[in-house]
């Protein structure tokens, strides 16, 4: 890592702590009622472990869209792989840190299908956000009034359709035989930067149109892991003693909330997540709360302790690649 990529890690990383220090003085984060969150350790003890299986969930995910393209990995490698990318999520900037990571290892053990294999951890990504997008814009209609009555979240309402009708037109161009048939639609490509890549992409992507069970289980498995994580979110707040929102409401809170740590600003959406997650529990509630900065804050603790596992399996990853 060169000295220009490490001052930008350490001022992303100044960023999340100045944000939490901001958030802790100016009293929208409540530090001794996440303290208190101790008197109902079953409640967390509980999201722990639903969290475990929802990361167990996207392990699956992710082997189902490597069958998809004829790559098979034992359990093991999958586990491995998975909690190394999960680790790096939660020491790189934004949700996604960690698939660069992941993709770089796949695309060394898998030789010769580098560009298929490396697919996989973008698809892994995209079904999961467009799963994300569905369940919030569900939300959104679920909870129409009070959408309809804050500025903001109608035009986040807007953001996330126009962003669920973009999934779908791009899903329809990427497995239709006509269009990557059509003659002008190749010619274009073939115009853009990094042509030869982006057909190696797109070829790669299209053969799923002979295997769509991957993809469609793929999807059916990232609802799963947003309910889970909905249900999480739920047991935190229960365990800080708030309950004034149904758990309908965390079907479009949470799903936002997700979205906005994606930005690669901070390690781990540290910062990030409690802005978001403290204005969009505002929003829902009419008043205001540090409960969604409140919540966020345990969720992350619980993600960051699954997470640093992986740095065992990324040691003997380590190790077992000085071998050869």
């Amino acid at each position: 890592m060169n000295f220009k990529k490490i001052t930008i890690y350490l001022l992303k990383i100044s960023a999340a702590v100045a944000i939490i220090w901001y958030m802790i003085h100016s009293g929208r984060l409540n530090v001794r009622a996440i303290y208190g969150a101790k008197d109902n350790f079953g409640l967390i003890i509980l999201s722990f472990l639903i969290m475990l299986i929802a990361i167990f969930v996207t392990f699956y995910r992710w082997k189902l869209l490597l069958k998809g393209q004829d790559i098979i990995l034992d359990n093991k490698e999958i586990i491995s792989l998975g909690f190394i990318g999960i680790f790096f999520t939660s020491v790189l900037p934004g949700a996604v840190g960690g698939d660069i990571i992941k993709g770089v290892y796949i695309a060394k053990k898998v030789k010769g299908r580098k560009i298929s294999s490396v697919l996989t951890v973008l698809l892994d990504r995209i079904i999961g956000l467009a799963a994300l997008i569905i369940i919030c814009a569900v939300g959104l209609l679920m909870n129409i009034k009070v959408v309809l009555q804050n500025g903001a979240l109608r035009s986040l309402g807007m953001i996330i359709l126009i962003s669920l009708l973009a999934i779908i037109i791009m899903t329809s161009f990427g497995l239709s035989r006509r269009i990557r048939q059509n003659v002008f639609f190749n010619n274009l490509i073939n115009k853009l930067p990094l042509s030869n890549f982006l057909n190696k992409i797109y070829d790669a992507f299209h053969a799923y149109r002979y295997k769509h069970k991957y993809l469609t289980y793929a999807l059916l498995l990232s609802f799963v892991n947003h309910a889970l994580n909905i249900t999480i979110f739920y047991l935190i707040a229960l365990a800080l003693g708030f309950d004034q929102l149904g758990i309908f409401s965390y079907f479009f809170i949470v799903p936002l909330g997700l979205i906005t740590m994606a930005i690669p600003i901070t390690p781990a959406g540290i910062g990030i997540g409690q802005a978001a997650f403290l204005k969009l529990f505002e929003w829902s509630l009419g008043t205001k709360t540090t409960i969604g900065a409140d919540t966020i804050t345990i969720w992350q603790v619980i993600f960051i302790l699954i997470s640093f596992v992986g740095s065992a399996f990324y040691i003997a990853y380590k190790k077992e690649e000085s071998k050869h």
